[in-house]
């Protein structure tokens, strides 16, 4: 009798075990040391046949309390927003902003009970967002917080509207893995400082020399990303980190970084995103031929590269809140006026989402070349793997292409030794 009531005691452990194989150490564990071999001797023997009940009871509360740590640590199939902000009674709803392949947009929005609100809801995949409040008098939208990760969890942001910066947000394990790759994802400030002196110096040998260091500071930010998204692979945070970066990766390393995810994030966007640019190929390296493309021009005229026949042409990509895109234009304008059409062409891209605000900057820059509008928000990201701007391409006349990422001094001076 004994020893079919152990056995029966080991077996309801074992299914435990097979119903969470996420706790399965924990319930080995458990198993162990119930399980351990009972002393035979006469008198140990008759003690506990006299206490069996109480040894039964024992079982059925240790495994209410394993059961009960099982449920506990299962995963949220949704999300909970509880928001408690003083002085948030001036505001009357609350919204919720993401960035899609076209552009940001609002997902959900509720109203404010006096100075709460709660959104639930479900994702695909951890997401960065931003709640947005408006306010009752002017009916103005103003971010209530940081930006953040919102995945299927219980999140609770508390705090006071006064001072928006020490609002706490509270429950997503996504966000706390971003805070450890965000410096990693992000160009460190030294890395931007050497940008803006390339494309601020007008002597090309101290160009040549920053250029040098930003390379350094460049490679050591990649192999430190990395190792940061090798380090928390299971998590989306490192999967959007790589696809946000991945104009600094060559094929081959996008590859070996794209098997480092498990199989049950395969089926998401993102990672199908990856998988399109793994299949794609977009040739972006010097030498490669540039791909043709078809976009339409301010007067809504179809454009692609291919009817530019140009000893060299220039693909510049920017936008109309790009503010070293269009501080670049002075000079690039006086390149262009200073060039012939047989020279040199320009074919702009603008990876502007709103249509409008691109052709309000053409017209207040007075931008006399060519000009064109991205379709969607990855188009640039997943064809040329645009990641920053301003960046551009020069090209020659058959699309091969022969430099990239010029700042305004070295496309004169391209152009001054290719034409001459």
């Amino acid at each position: 009798m004994k020893e079919n009531g152990r056995a029966r005691k080991f077996s309801t452990l074992l299914m435990l075990k097979k119903e969470d194989n996420g706790n399965r150490h924990l319930l080995l564990i458990c198993t162990k040391i119930y399980l351990k071999p009972i002393n035979h001797n006469p008198l140990i023997m008759k003690n506990h046949q006299n206490n069996y009940p109480l040894n039964r009871l024992f079982t059925v509360l240790f495994l209410v309390f394993v059961m009960a740590i099982c449920s506990c640590k299962s995963v949220s199939d949704k999300y909970e927003i509880k928001a408690k902000i003083n002085g948030l009674e001036s505001f009357s709803k609350a919204y919720i902003q993401v960035l899609t392949d076209t552009g940001f947009c609002y997902i959900d929005s509720v109203n404010i009970q006096k100075k709460e609100f709660q959104f639930v809801g479900k994702l695909d995949e951890p997401t960065r967002i931003t709640l947005w409040i408006k306010d009752k008098s002017t009916l103005r939208l103003s971010p209530l917080c940081s930006s953040f990760y919102l995945e299927n969890s219980k999140i609770t942001i508390s705090g006071d509207i006064k001072n928006r910066g020490k609002i706490k947000v509270e429950g997503s394990d996504a966000e706390i893995i971003w805070k450890k790759l965000e410096k990693y994802a992000y160009s460190s400030q030294e890395a931007t400082n050497l940008y803006i002196k390339i494309n601020t110096d007008s002597n090309l040998d101290s160009i040549a020399k920053w250029r040098k260091l930003l390379e350094i500071k460049d490679e050591n930010h990649k192999q430190s990303l990395i190792k940061a998204i090798k380090n928390n692979s299971s998590s989306y945070v490192s999967l959007h980190a790589l696809l946000q970066n991945k104009s600094k990766f060559s094929l081959t390393e996008l590859k070996e970084l794209a098997n480092c995810f498990p199989v049950d994030m395969h089926s998401s966007n993102s990672y199908k995103s990856l998988l399109k640019i793994l299949n794609d190929k977009p040739a972006v390296g010097i030498g490669d031929k540039f791909m043709d493309f078809s976009l339409f021009d301010i007067k809504h005229q179809k454009v692609t590269r291919s009817l530019f026949k140009s000893k060299l042409l220039m693909i510049d990509f920017w936008a109309s809140w790009c503010g070293p895109c269009r501080r670049q234009f002075k000079s690039i304008k006086e390149i262009y006026a200073q060039t012939k059409r047989s020279d040199f062409e320009i074919i702009g891209i603008s990876v502007d989402e709103d249509p409008t605000k691109w052709k309000q900057a053409l017209e207040n820059e007075k931008v006399p070349w060519v000009n064109t509008i991205v379709p969607d928000n990855e188009w640039a990201k997943s064809n040329f793997l645009i990641s920053s701007i301003p960046y551009n391409f020069i090209l020659d006349s058959n699309g091969i292409i022969l430099a990239k990422d010029l700042a305004p001094v070295e496309i004169k001076d391209f152009i001054k030794k290719y034409c001459n």
